[in-house]
């Protein structure tokens, strides 16, 4: 008997690890088995085995009407077990292998807690695969909701999810938050592949059919379900801060702002991918892209099913061209073994998904000339050509030349009413051969012109867009371009009217780039960041540009530029004017509403006119001014300068103003205020004059008070160490030229007045 006894007592203490699950060690080679609700609430509540390996061996259904099932208020593995700190908590780095079964009727009611789904938080080396949730309920009134995951940080792979998912902000169908963070490996990416959603999505902010917000990489995923939300609010994702590659939506999206048929929302790439959801919202609403094209490479969406014929990036498409072989093509879809299509029956389908299809073949590009290379561009003779160049993004980055001049006239047979940019994204070299597109007419919502975005690289020259009519409800709008990124514009020039939003421009809404001997003449209107030739910011350099454009809007409004550079990038204006007139509310000037970089050898003589902070050159300077001058007529109620309405802390150097000046303010410059530095109002504002008889102000906080006559005379400038024409002792870039004692200082290549 005490043998017997010890022998069972031997046997109870070495019971094998897996007795908790239904079998295996979860070593690699022997995962623990998951066969019953049991087993799946067991691991969940055992954080000493989210390291290990698990495999899912039967269906699931965790339908809490059922015996031993619940409504969770949590996740049921890797819980959020804090959620006042802002963390997930521990994480499941193990890896679960659903092996082609299905977890049904999950049902999570977590209001007031984070990172809900099936799985809490999934680490950086865990991984998931082969797994459906299918009929799940999960509701919350907070953050990183997901059918399958909260938090993701690790892998899923071969996944998919039905039901119903109801969140605050990053609530996706299947992943709430896909995410990425610095670690000791570099910055680890959450990944996401061969997935898909029916799930239906609703939430507040970054809300999306698979996931809400990513930062991780998606590819060769799709969603099929509706999503609904507020801001954000896209078919596929909601809120997009990385990579998403091969993927499509199909589902319905309506929201508030930013909602795209595929993402609400865009910071970073999104290629070869597309939606065909029907697409609802009040602002910044796009068939592909609510807002953000920032780098949409290769995308379309049908313009018919979506009842959206705009986006902020893509290629919109009918029907029958999204189930045509050749317009696919034109936009990177051929020679991909990820996508197949059943020619004129269906749209590309995913090779995975097994459905009937062929490999998409290349194009042949036989209506232009040319080979589209450096020494053979493709030529462009008709508009005809370049409205079909806007729908084949296989070759934005190729050359071309234009033959002739193109009337876009939206009367004509082959005119239209644009909803986007001719060119969404271009990233080659368009020669105009001195010619010109007239009437251009586009009412659209974001990054509007000619081109919408001009890549890194992009090159323009020798073009002239006239006669232009192009209305945005959104921003970065432009004339010729919406906003240029790392591109350079080269002896171009807009006429016409320019409306838009924010950051609103005659010629580029906004510039990161290099803009040479461009110039600008019609109206240009909006709210904030408007510029007679780049609206706001402009990051990048101008130089020999003019702008001869009436300029109104609310703040930050200039003359020639709407907003000028970043605190860390200094972005420069040289030798450049502007005489239109310029009204606005906050931050007004005749060349720059609001200024954080440097100005150099340019000046301003139309009329300004504003409330707060008005000036004739700057409204509001914050960095340098060099060699400069306005004479505008200038008035205001506060911060009122002939030259500059408030100077926190810039410097500005040899410029004067002549333009009359009323309302609180100075001659020169309104307001001086060293905010970062112990600046004296000498030390800021240096070699500058202003005409104490032409402004009636006999004060300024900056600069010289000088006479009609002394500053007419070139001995008042040659004192200051001003860089003249045929005399070399300031300098040899000859920057000015004065007719002696009949007119103010002009830049050198302007001609003389008459």
């Amino acid at each position: 008997m005490r043998t017997l006894f010890l022998t069972l007592t031997t046997c109870l203490f070495v019971l094998p690890a897996y007795a908790k699950y239904s079998g295996g060690t979860g070593e690699p080679n022997d995962p623990y088995q998951i066969a019953t609700a049991g087993d799946l609430i067991v691991l969940g509540e055992t954080p000493d085995d989210y390291d290990k390996h698990f495999v899912l061996t039967a269906d699931i259904d965790l339908d809490p009407n059922l015996p031993g099932r619940k409504v969770f208020d949590k996740a049921v593995i890797a819980p959020d077990t804090n959620p006042a700190s802002g963390f997930q908590g521990t994480s499941f780095t193990g890896v679960f292998d659903g092996n082609g079964y299905t977890i049904s009727h999950l049902t999570v009611a977590g209001t007031g807690n984070d990172y809900l789904g099936l799985f809490g938080g999934l680490g950086s080396a865990g991984g998931i695969m082969n797994l459906r949730v299918a009929d799940i309920n999960v509701t919350a009134s907070d953050g990183a909701i997901g059918a399958l995951v909260g938090l993701n940080e690790g892998t899923v792979t071969r996944c998919s999810s039905s039901g119903t998912v109801t969140g605050g902000s990053y609530v996706g169908g299947l992943v709430g938050h896909n995410t990425g963070y610095a670690g000791i490996r570099g910055y680890v990416h959450g990944r996401i592949s061969q997935c898909h959603t029916a799930s239906r999505v609703i939430g507040s902010s970054s809300v999306g059919g698979l996931v809400g917000d990513n930062e991780g990489t998606l590819t060769n995923c799709y969603s099929t379900g509706a999503v609904t939300g507020d801001w954000a609010i896209g078919g596929l994702v909601g809120d997009n801060d990385y990579t998403i590659t091969n993927c499509y939506s199909t589902g319905a999206v309506s929201g508030g702002s930013s909602v795209g048929g595929l993402v609400g929302e865009n910071h970073h790439r999104i290629d070869t991918s597309y939606s065909t959801g029907t697409v609802g919202g009040n602002s910044s609403v796009g068939g592909l892209v609510g807002s953000g094209n920032e780098d949409v490479s290769r995308c379309v969406w049908d313009i018919e099913t979506s009842g959206l014929s705009g986006s902020a990036g893509g290629v919109g498409l009918t029907t029958a061209e999204m189930m045509n072989h050749y317009m696919l093509g034109l936009n990177g879809f051929a020679s991909d073994p990820n996508w197949v299509l059943d020619a004129g029956r269906d749209y590309p389908r995913l090779a995975w998904e097994g459905t009937p299809g062929q490999i998409i073949p290349d194009p042949a590009i036989d209506w232009l000339e040319g080979t589209g290379a450096v020494e053979n561009p493709y030529q462009i003779d008709t508009a005809e050509q370049l409205i079909l160049l806007g729908k084949a993004s296989i070759l934005w980055e190729k050359h071309f030349v234009l033959d002739g001049d193109i009337d876009l006239d939206p009367n004509l047979p082959a005119g239209q009413v644009f909803a986007q940019a001719v060119i969404p994204a271009f990233s080659g070299v368009f020669d105009g051969n001195g010619h010109t597109i007239s009437h251009l007419t586009i009412n659209g919502g974001s990054s509007l012109g000619l081109f919408g975005l001009l890549e890194r690289g992009a090159e323009v020259s020798d073009l002239g867009v006239v006669d232009v009519n192009i209305t945005g409800s959104g921003y970065f709008v432009g004339g010729l371009a919406g906003y240029n990124d790392w591109g350079s514009l080269t002896h171009c020039y807009s006429t016409g009217l320019v409306s838009g939003s924010r950051s609103v421009g005659g010629l580029v809404g906004g510039d990161y780039g290099n803009i040479i001997n461009c110039h600008s003449t019609g109206s240009v209107g909006g709210v904030s960041g408007i510029g007679g030739l780049v609206g706001g910011k402009n990051r990048g350099s101008l130089t020999d540009c003019h702008s001869t454009c009436t300029v109104g809007g609310e703040s930050s409004v200039g003359g020639l530029v709407g907003e000028n550079g970043l605190s860390w990038i200094h972005s420069t204006v040289t030798r450049c004017y502007s005489v239109g007139t310029v009204n606005g509310g906050n931050y007004v000037g005749g060349l720059v509403g609001y200024n954080y970089g440097s100005i150099t050898a340019s000046y301003s003589s139309g009329p300004v006119i504003g409330d707060v902070n008005v000036g004739g050159l700057v409204g509001e300077n914050n960095w340098g001014i060099d060699a400069s001058y306005s004479t505008s007529v200038v008035s205001g109620d506060s911060c009122v300068g002939g030259l500059v309405g408030q100077n926190y802390d810039g410097t500005v150097t040899q410029c004067y103003s002549t333009g009359a000046v009323s309302g609180a303010g100075g001659g020169l410059v309104g307001a001086y205020y060293p905010l970062y530095s112990h600046r004296t109002v000498n030390q800021a504002t240096v070699a500058c004059f202003w005409d104490t008889q032409t402004s009636g102000q006999a004060a300024s906080a900056g600069g010289t008070g000088m006479t009609t006559a002394e500053l007419r005379t070139a001995k008042t400038f040659l004192e200051a160490g001003w860089d003249f024409v045929d005399e070399t002792a300031n300098g040899t870039e000859d920057l000015w030229w004065i007719l002696e004692g009949k007119d103010y200082p002009r830049l050198w290549w302007e001609n003389a007045p008459q």
